[in-house]
């Protein structure tokens, strides 16, 4: 609704309201007062120009073609679109937003029985329609449970056969420690790293006697505690910035917010399990 058909609303509702009522009405949905104000005042201004509201003492009463204009807005915007959206071939898809519009249409209905009847009499759809609605969207719902029960058969098998999967949580400084350790205790002698930060790669090939490809360096398993104090110093409140962490079975990405592991499910499970145990 507008500034002045939500004011001539408020009226309505509380016949006879006073100046400062209606402001504190409507403060909240502005950045100030004084913008609230002004706002109030040009749309009292208008409304009572046109007559769809009157004046008595400081107290503002609303009139029968004030009311006329509440009812054809609540026509021409809220039937409108229920009507469109349950008449919809794609009704079932919109049903959120049905929901949405009857429960608005239905409790601005019970404080106002002229925006009931104008809400009855410009109804195109029928309760017939609705109940024809709710059936098809059980027959949805019952063919998604089956669905997900078929799917998470498959999400066991994809267990089973080991498949990749990923684990991720918040990028601070416990769980960056608690991934370091687990890096740490990989048996291997070389890992490669991939990042944005050029200067990151640049300055670790230098110091490791390595080469850029691309956007990746290769780097021994003894420059890592170098690695993690870069990370958590530039990588841990940077959202531009990733580097991800490249072990044989284990890759560890750091990107602001969060923090992510990728291996295969099994390997997973266990890590999840050693960084449960890590105290620090």
């Amino acid at each position: 609704m507008t500034t002045k058909n939500s004011i001539l609303l408020i009226i309505k509702q509380n016949n006879g309201i006073s100046y400062n009522a209606l402001l504190s009405k409507i403060a909240p949905n502005y950045s100030t007062v004084n913008s609230a104000r002004a706002a109030l005042s040009r749309a009292l201004k208008d409304a009572l120009a046109f007559g769809l509201v009157s004046k008595q003492n400081n107290s503002f009463f609303i009139t029968p073609k004030g009311t006329h204009d509440i009812n054809v807005e609540m026509k021409n915007k809220l039937i409108l679109r229920l009507n469109q959206s349950i008449c919809s071939r794609n009704a079932v898809e919109e049903i959120d937003s049905i929901i949405e519009q009857l429960h608005t249409m239905l409790e601005r209905s019970k404080e106002d029985i002229d925006l009931l009847k104008a809400a009855r009499d410009s109804a195109d759809f029928y309760i017939f329609d609705l109940e024809q609605l709710n059936q098809s969207l059980s027959q949805k719902i019952s063919h998604y449970s089956y669905l997900s029960g078929i799917l998470s058969g498959y999400i066991e098998a994809l267990k089973k056969f080991n498949f990749n999967n990923t684990t991720q949580f918040d990028f601070s400084a416990e769980n960056t420690a608690k991934v370091k350790k687990i890096l740490q205790n990989i048996k291997e002698e070389n890992y490669f790293i991939e990042s944005n930060d050029t200067e990151l790669l640049q300055q670790f090939a230098a110091e490791f006697n390595s080469k850029v490809r691309e956007n990746n360096v290769f780097l021994p398993a003894a420059s890592l505690e170098k690695l993690f104090e870069i990370i958590q110093k530039d990588f841990s409140s940077n959202p531009s910035k990733y580097l991800t962490i490249f072990f044989s079975h284990l890759k560890a990405r750091f990107a602001f917010p969060s923090i992510q592991l990728i291996a295969q499910h099994n390997d997973l499970e266990q890590i999840i399990k050693e960084l449960e145990k890590i105290t620090l």
